[in-house]
This record gives structure tokens, sequence and C-alpha cells, in this order.
């Protein structure tokens, strides 16, 4: 009996996932890339003999045996590419003091309380907290909950999943992680600043906004487990691709799809910009929302609840990025930074995040060079005005380099490139260069965000526009629930059996 057909519109994580995990159970799989390359905004691209990821660059998700990366990569029988464990997973400079971010909890607590000594008994208290949630939630998301819940098997599956220990963090679920900070005495100090400057960087939002139990899971998150990926994590993307090809998945870039249209038995047809048509019994849309609902004809766009038409036409951050090439003689301890300031400069935010390549990586560039990618968020309408657009990426460019240089990083300025907004728009086809999916604030989490079911038959979405958001992990599990919606599989069962 032939299993159904699937089109998967995107090879970012999710798209790829899901179609690896297809055709590993024999569906007849076909995945377009609009791009030249794989990975979406966790891809490559290379200039000369230098190589740079676009974007994200820090592994996470791959430590056995809870890594989302680990687990699927050991569902497909894939090795995870070449990698090396952080024991310093950053630097982070901030105007009043550095710190390195340790992956040991108790160092990472002593260097806290060292470095901000008034507040140490508050520090203590805290990240006690925060690595008690921490395991909590590890051990729920171990068991990859359905948000929104709209299924029974939904409620099934988040009560089995629920452990004694983590009711007592149940107090925070309407509150923020700024609420948290109150009640330990540590908000407005520099403690403070420095938590907001790892949830801008994780959850791209701030205390005040993040829900408590969320931001308490991403402090904690560093701390499970982080890697270096030589070359990038374009590599973990790469061979998914090669996994799905593995198991017969039809895996084509530089086909862009203009259109997706309903067919009277009740499949769907890919229109791409040459007008060649896919046919399938499901449809899954790896891309973000607000570049989604316009492939559709418009009766079939109607049927999309108003959730949907408002999430679509939400802002989100765009992203200004740089990539260089240096030698560094005294090179920095860590490969990964996260620069915070004070002072507002035009059009970008109050942080950077650095990312150098190893020493010995050749795959990024040749003996004695290493590369490094910068990036931060941007509003996308200070971008608009094409006449102005040329002079503020070369300001936003110098504005960024002296802060790095003011860190102390290695940075050659003559050998910078930018990227700014339309450069995202143009090659990893996002719109408006916006990356990175919605703030994960409480409008967009638990019980706010967009599902992967839609409201079409047979019609799924997955990546950073769904629950659970952004980052290549997060995208992974959307990427597993399509997976699991289509095949009627549970993957955690799947786990079980081998």
């Amino acid at each position: 009996m032939n299993q159904p057909s699937v089109i998967v519109i995107g090879g970012g994580f999710g798209g790829l996932t899901t179609a690896a995990l297809l055709a590993r159970h024999h569906y007849d799989v076909t995945l377009f890339e609009a791009s030249n390359e794989w990975g979406g905004c966790a891809g490559k691209f290379t200039h000369k003999p230098y190589l740079f990821p676009v974007g994200a660059t820090l592994g996470l998700g791959l430590q056995q045996p809870d890594g989302i990366h680990y687990r699927v990569f050991n569902q497909l029988g894939e090795p995870l590419p070449k990698h090396e464990s952080l024991e310093t997973i950053m630097q982070v400079h901030a105007p009043s003091f550095t710190l390195p971010l340790y992956s040991s909890r108790e160092k990472h607590i002593d260097t806290l309380c060292r470095l901000f000594p008034s507040s140490a008994a508050g520090i203590r208290s805290l990240y006690r907290y925060i690595f008690q949630v921490g395991e909590e939630m590890r051990k729920l998301i171990h068991h990859l909950p359905v948000l929104p819940m709209q299924k029974p098997a939904d409620f099934i599956r988040s009560v089995r999943a629920l452990r004694p220990g983590i009711l007592g963090a149940v107090r925070w679920l309407a509150a923020s992680t700024e609420d948290v900070l109150r009640h330990f005495r540590l908000q407005d100090t520099e403690v403070h600043q420095y938590i907001d400057g790892q949830l801008l960087d994780s959850l791209q939002t701030s205390s005040r906004h993040a829900p408590a139990l969320l931001g308490l899971y991403a402090l904690d998150l560093y701390h499970q487990g982080a890697s270096y990926v030589y070359g990038g994590l374009y590599r973990m993307a790469e061979q998914l691709k090669k996994a799905g090809e593995r198991h017969g998945a039809s895996m084509q870039k530089r086909r862009r799809i203009q259109a997706v249209e309903k067919n009277d038995n009740g499949t769907w047809t890919a229109i791409d910009h040459r007008d060649r048509k896919t046919h399938a019994d499901h449809l899954v849309l790896n891309i973000p929302v607000q570049s989604a609902l316009p492939l559709f004809h418009p009766k079939e766009r109607k049927q999309f609840t108003r959730r949907w038409h408002t999430k679509s036409e939400t802002p989100i951050w765009s992203t200004f990025s740089m990539y260089g090439v240096c030698e560094p003689s005294e090179p920095p301890a860590a490969l990964f930074h996260q620069l915070l300031w004070d002072q507002k400069l035009p059009g970008i935010s109050s942080h950077l995040f650095y990312s150098l390549s190893a020493p010995d990586d050749r795959t990024r560039a040749p003996e004695g060079e290493r590369t490094f990618t910068v990036s931060t968020h941007t509003p996308p309408e200070y971008w608009e005005d094409l006449s102005l657009y040329e002079d503020r990426k070369s300001a936003a460019t110098r504005a960024l380099t002296e802060k790095i240089q003011e860190a102390g990083l290695p940075v050659q300025p003559e050998r910078v490139l930018p990227g700014a907004p339309h450069a995202w728009e143009r090659y990893i086809k996002r719109p408006r260069g916006m990356v990175g999916g919605f703030p994960q604030t409480r409008k967009h989490t638990f019980f706010h965000p967009l599902s992967h079911r839609s409201p079409l038959e047979n019609v799924w979405f997955c990546g950073d526009s769904i629950f659970p958001g952004a980052s290549t992990m997060a995208v992974t599990m959307s990427g597993i629930h399509v997976f699991e919606s289509i095949s009627g599989q549970s993957f955690a069962a799947l786990e079980r059996q081998q």
C-alpha cells in the first residue's frame, strides 16, 4: 500500500526534520528550498576561501540522552557532526563587568557571587531555583508537549509528562521572569542586567515580558550542554538533508514556491517560480507565517482564524549581521561572546552576539586566520527608506565594530562584510529580514502560540512562527510534531522501540 505524499516548503531545521523523519517511515516526500543553502537562519555562505555561518552559531541540544538534536539524529540512524562541548560557553561583556558563563552550574553560581558580592545571597537562592525548575522543565519537554492543546491526546500527553517537582513552580504560571527576580530581591541590579542580556539572546525579549517558567528554563538551558559545531550549524542541516535523501526524499534547492492550491480531491498543489507544479496529499510549511498565508488562494486564506491573520501581520525583529576575517594575535578564551551596552544606537539593539571560529576549524578559514559572525536585533521599519539604506548600513557597521574593539575582541574593520535586513530578505528569503520568530512573551507562548495544525485539512506548519518558537531546537520540536500528526506515530514510542 502506497504511503501518502508530502510537500515540505522550506529547508530550515523544522522542514528538514519533518522531511527526514517522514521519509525514514516510507512517506513520499518532496522538499523545496528557495535559497542556495540548507539550514535557513542557521545556514552558511562562502566568500573566497572563507566560510561564515549566517546566523545561529551556538550548538545546543546535542547532549545525550535528552538533547533534541541528538534524539532526532539517533532516530534517523545518523551520527552527529563533529562538535566539541564547551566548558566556557560564552563571555558576557557589559559596561561595568565581564563575566564568563560556565557550563558547570556550581562554577557559574560561584562566579556570579564573586562578581556581585552584595547580591550573593539572592544569586544563590535564585540560581538554585533556576536549576531546580530547569530540571523539571527538561523532564516535561522530553515528552514533547504540544501547545496550544487542541486534541484530547495533547492533554493526555501533557498530564502524563507532569511530575510532582514542577507543581511548586505553577505559582509562576502567570508571572514574568522579572517577578521572580523581584522575589529574590535582584530587580534593578547588575544581575538583572546580565539576565536581561541572556533572555534577549535566547527568547528575544527581556525579563519584564518573558514568562517566568520559560525564562527560568532558558537560563538553565546553557548548562544542559552547549557545543561548538565545526563548520557551523549548517553541517547538521546538511546531514538531515542527506538522511532524507538516503530514505528516498527528493530535496530540491533553488525552488521558490509562489502559490499553493487545493485540488477538488482534497490534495494540494505547489507552484514554483517557473510555474512547475507538484501534487501531494499533505502540505507542510516551514516558512514564516508572514510568508505562508499569501501563498493561499483567498478562499483558503479566509479559513484561517483571526489569530493566524493577526500573527501574520505582526512585525518581529529583523537582524543586522556582520561577517569578518581576523588574525588574532592573542585569541580570546571563549569562542562566543555577548556584548551589552546602555546607550542607544540608531536602529540597533543594546546587545550583540559575536561567534569566533575555533583555531583548528579549517572548514571556515585557512591556517592562521579565523572568521567571525556578529548579529543583533534591529526594527524592520528602520530600513524601509531605501535612500538612507546604505548610509545606515555603514553607520551600523562602524558602531558595532567599535563595540567589538572596546571589548578587546579580534576584528579587522577593512575585512568586515555587513548583512543588513534586505540581504536576509534576498538570500535567506525572510520577509523584511525578519529573523527568529515571535519574541517569546506571554502574548506568544504557552496557550497563545500558533499551532502546527492549520485550519485547513492536511496543511501543517513548523518553524520559528510555531510553538515552541525560535532556535534550532524549538523548530526541530515543531517538525517532530508535524511528523507525528501526519504519520500518527509517537516519536517517543519509536525511540523506545529502538
